[in-house]
């Protein structure tokens, strides 16, 4: 039987404040090749945003860094996403801290390296109230695909010269940078996130796409 603890502020600062951060960010998925891209259209951009809002099943590994008002975190994860439920798995140097997390943007659980585990249930809500951050957790399967959430307004801009795109939604500030080429998409190995009081720096090894 699953033993449950409380969310409160020590769990939050030791295990859970830095890694629910991290949840803003990994979504994307394929195979990588070594083609650059240098610049993009509007059009070009259009297209690959409608392709990238199909993608519904994929894993992702790499290596990600978050800083925080209360701590900072780096260390390596593994996403793997099917439909709206996603399986994170993060850990630092050599194996240690490994921390799980299984969910939706409806409920979460949280493993640490203890077996102690968190059931989040109002997930916004909850980590608003203990983390003093927004964290729409429905956005982050758009926004790691270098692409906005649909259902809000946003502006989104590709740098002259660069393979950059930059936009701004909910009170966050996105950018999606190192974009590669497989099959069909061309998916961004570098991704940045923050707001006021969280940063997130992602750099993409692999993609699969199932």
């Amino acid at each position: 039987m699953k033993k449950y603890y409380r969310l409160d502020k020590n769990f939050l600062i030791f295990w859970v404040h830095p890694i629910i951060s991290m949840i803003i960010i990994i979504f994307l998925s394929g195979c990588v090749s070594t083609n650059i891209i240098p610049s993009l259209s509007n059009d070009e951009l259009e297209n690959n945003k409608e392709s990238l809002s199909n993608i519904f099943n994929w894993k992702f590994h790499g290596r990600i860094a978050v800083k925080t008002k209360l701590d900072g975190y780096h260390g390596n994860i593994i996403w793997k996403q099917a439909g709206n439920s996603f399986q994170i798995s993060l850990w630092g140097p050599l194996g240690l801290g490994m921390l799980s997390i299984n969910g939706s943007s409806e409920d979460i659980e949280i493993t640490n390296v203890n077996g102690q585990i968190i059931a989040l249930k109002n997930v916004e809500n909850e980590l608003q109230h203990f983390i003093g951050s927004i964290i729409p957790i429905s956005s982050i399967q758009y926004w790691l695909l270098g692409i906005p959430n649909p259902n809000f307004p946003s502006k989104i801009e590709s740098r002259d010269n660069s393979m950059v795109i930059d936009f701004k939604q909910s009170g966050w500030v996105i950018e999606a940078s190192d974009f590669k080429r497989n099959i069909e998409f061309l998916l961004p190995h570098k991704i940045f996130l923050s707001n006021i009081d969280t940063d997130v720096r992602v750099a993409v090894e692999n993609w699969e796409i199932f």
